[in-house]
């Protein structure tokens, strides 16, 4: 909540692009759990990447089977899609949002607290990073190692970027890309190819989606301003 509140900050008051904020913050974020890791929080006897003490038991959540897979992990997820689309679309306070996110300086010129909705946005857009990397936690690795995002965050920030303000499509969104990514380590040794070649397909995709977006957009606009003309 902290960190996105940080990023709100430097969005509202410093004029900062969020996706920059986010990811100048990042580096602030690795520095501080490299110092956690290698410094207080560090294993006794170790000198490697293997992270801290692994966490007690009682912390871990159940897995399915032999995978990583938290059915508990799972609900939360869900839930947190299902809470996310009744406040926007259930509520006063997701309309407001909506609203500023669409047009900042109007929503202002109608009286809604523009910067108090941003702030509350990144504090919200923050905390829910922070359980998603509680669950990485206490569900994957068991201890804090280095690098434990693992992209994901990167991963994320494309799937929003391609859904845009349709709340509904994140939990398919998320699954194809995932498959992506997971489907990108057979690449290399079913069909020779780099695994790599995922990250391309996401980007790709998430750039034809902006650009067909952007120019649909300019063409609308193209004719309100000939409708106003004549």
């Amino acid at each position: 909540v902290l960190w996105g509140i940080l990023a709100g900050v430097l969005n509202v008051y410093g004029r900062v692009n969020e996706i920059f904020a986010g990811l100048g913050l990042n580096f602030v974020a690795d520095g501080l759990a490299l110092y956690l890791v290698f410094g207080p929080w560090k294993k006794e006897g170790v000198a490697s990447m293997s992270g801290t003490e692994p966490f007690p038991e009682s912390l871990s959540l159940p897995t399915i089977a032999n995978t990583d897979a938290s059915p508990i992990a799972l609900l939360i997820a869900i839930a947190a899609v299902i809470l996310t689309l009744i406040t926007l679309r259930g509520t006063y306070f997701g309309l407001q949002l909506r609203a500023v996110g669409q047009n900042l300086r109007a929503s202002y010129v109608l009286g809604i607290p523009s910067i108090r909705q941003l702030l509350s946005a990144f504090a919200i857009c923050g905390g829910f990073a922070g359980i998603a990397g509680a669950l990485q936690v206490l569900t994957v690795y068991h201890r804090l190692i280095p690098g434990i995002s693992s992209n994901l965050g990167f991963l994320s920030l494309l799937i929003a970027m391609l859904i845009g303000m349709n709340g509904w499509l994140i939990l398919p969104v998320a699954l194809f890309f995932s498959a992506l990514n997971v489907g990108s380590l057979q690449l290399p040794l079913a069909l020779n190819l780099e695994s790599s070649l995922s990250g391309v397909i996401q980007g790709m995709l998430v750039l034809s989606i902006l650009l067909g977006r952007g120019f649909s957009e300019t063409n609308l606009l193209i004719k309100w301003r000939d409708r106003g003309l004549k």
